[in-house]
């Protein structure tokens, strides 16, 4: 990497700013069947594959980041893209753009949430990883006023009915049941 030459110049289309940090930046393709935003704070170009968003203001884009990552965005993206399993998966920046609002309340929860993981990120295990992604899609649920059945569905989508689409005959969710655990599969009204 020594030999390559420092590069002075900037040429991409657009506006700048974009490349400014902080930002988010959203792959426009899926990894691992979801939806993928990472949070930057440092300046960077990217190409027409990612959609990047800048804001002066970190904790929103931070915020903003776990809410696109979670289980109700991929829901909400994969039920209202025009893309998302018709040819490609691919999410487009009109799709982000429908995103629901999440309340300011929850704004520095999640934010705070996306500080603990990268401040921990390389001593975090994957247990705690499930914990803190549990926690932002429970503070995302009570921002949109979710009832319990909202969130059992959205759950339910996002563990065999996603799987179910994306790995067919394959997939988990077309085991058979056991006998031994009929409840798993109660609809609680």
């Amino acid at each position: 990497i020594d030999s390559i030459p420092l590069i002075n110049s900037f040429r991409r289309i657009g506006k700048i700013n974009a490349f400014r940090s902080p930002h988010v930046l959203i792959k426009e393709g899926l990894i691992n069947n979801k939806v993928c935003a990472s949070y930057m704070d440092i300046d960077c170009s990217f190409n027409s594959k990612v959609y990047g968003i800048h804001h002066e203001d970190a904790s929103l884009l931070k915020a903003l980041t776990c809410f696109i990552n979670s289980k109700f965005a991929t829901y909400f993206l994969f039920m209202t893209s025009a893309s998302w399993g018709i040819e490609r998966e691919e999410i487009k920046p009109g799709d982000i753009k429908g995103l629901p609002q999440f309340s300011e309340k929850s704004q520095t929860k999640l934010s705070n949430i996306l500080d603990e993981i990268i401040q921990n990120q390389n001593r975090i295990l994957p247990v705690q990883i499930q914990e803190l992604e549990d926690k932002v899609n429970a503070i995302i649920y009570k921002s949109l006023n979710l009832t319990t059945k909202e969130v059992i569905l959205i759950d339910d989508f996002y563990k065999y009915s996603l799987s179910l689409f994306f790995e067919g005959e394959t997939s988990p969710s077309l085991l058979p049941i056991s006998s031994e655990n009929p409840e798993t599969f109660g609809y609680i009204n």
